[in-house]
């Protein structure tokens, strides 16, 4: 428990000694802390983002930002924006770490092309969808296909069209499927 009476999390409550009240009697150092091998006083500004246990994060971090990066960035921030910041600082420290070359970069363009793979085949079941609904309307109720769409002009679109639309959609997919599977092999 804080000051306020709320359970933040903080390093000095994750671990360290505590009397016989259950209160601590000594703080554990942060992991910026036990990184520069010093004592963690209880206003250290990077405590509350970096407990004991995430020494690696901390690591991470220091080397792609440093330390007067962060403690400036956090400075500038609102307190409740801070915590996200830092997330993300992790985030793209950890990725920078696994991937010198890429980072977050190659994570950025692996999603882009899975948005515009699941967004072509969106529109392939739209239009599949679109297709067999005026076919189902069209047998139902017995009219001819010009009756029941007024953009339809005869021999404008046909079933064979459809088909041809359908492959030339499906061979795309495919291609772009082929892409991600190619670049996901690249990065394992």
């Amino acid at each position: 428990m804080n000051i306020n009476g709320d359970s933040s999390g903080t390093a000095a409550e994750e671990g360290g000694v505590k009397d016989n009240n259950n209160h601590p009697t000594t703080q554990a150092a942060c992991a910026a802390c036990k990184f520069q091998r010093r004592k963690c006083s209880a206003d250290c500004p990077l405590a509350p983002y970096f407990p004991a246990h995430r020494l690696q994060d901390f690591q991470n971090v220091r080397k792609l930002f440093g330390i007067k990066n962060v403690l400036k960035t956090l400075v500038d921030l609102e307190p409740d924006n801070r915590f996200k910041a830092v997330e993300c600082m992790i985030f793209e420290a950890n990725c920078r770490t696994s991937d010198l070359a890429g980072g977050c970069y190659k994570i950025i363009c692996e999603l882009q092309s899975e948005i515009t793979l699941l967004e072509a085949q969106h529109r392939l079941v739209l239009r599949q969808l679109r297709y067999w609904r005026q076919t189902a309307a069209i047998s139902q109720c017995g009219a001819t296909r010009s009756e029941f769409d007024f953009n339809w002009k005869p021999g404008l679109i046909s079933e064979d069209w459809i088909r041809k639309e359908n492959c030339n959609l499906n061979d795309r997919l495919t291609m772009m499927e082929n892409e991600v599977s190619f670049s996901k092999a690249l990065t394992h």
